[in-house]
This record gives C-alpha cells, structure tokens and sequence, in this order.
C-alpha cells in the first residue's frame, strides 16, 4: 500500500486533501484486487488515470512484482 501511496502522492494531478482511499477491494480466484482512488478534478480524472496506471506498471517491473495470468485447466473425460 505504501507504493501506491508514493505514487500518487508524486502525481501533480492529484489532489492533497481529502486522502485518497487506497485498499482491498476484492480476493478473486488467483488474484487480490487493489483500489486506488485518489481525488482529482474532473478534466483531470483521465490523465490522471493513465498516468497513475503507468507509473504502477512500471514500479511493479522495478520490483520484480508479477501479475499473474488466469491459468483454466481442461481435463476431456472418457476421450474416444
């Protein structure tokens, strides 16, 4: 959570005051989902986004953190 923080708060987009809610949203089947929600103006919300979505990528890459791929088994029974 403390690397969300960081980048938003390096964002010049994002707003300061209210904090931004940052937090679990959901555990899924082979994943834990994370909302970041910071609060922005509503020109900025696009931009911001992108941007915020593009610094995450690329600390996850500097940290070696991978996002896994849904993996779906097939299994054929009583195969002619």
């Amino acid at each position: 959570m403390s690397t969300f923080r960081e980048i938003i708060k390096a964002n010049p987009r994002v707003q300061s005051n209210p904090d931004p809610v940052i937090g679990i949203s959901m555990l899924d089947n082979s994943s834990i989902n994370i909302a970041v929600k910071p609060w922005v103006s509503i020109p900025e919300y696009v931009p911001a986004q992108a941007e915020l979505y593009q610094a995450i990528v690329e600390r996850f890459r500097q940290k070696n953190v991978e996002t896994p791929c849904p993996l779906q088994e097939i299994r054929m029974l009583n195969a002619v």
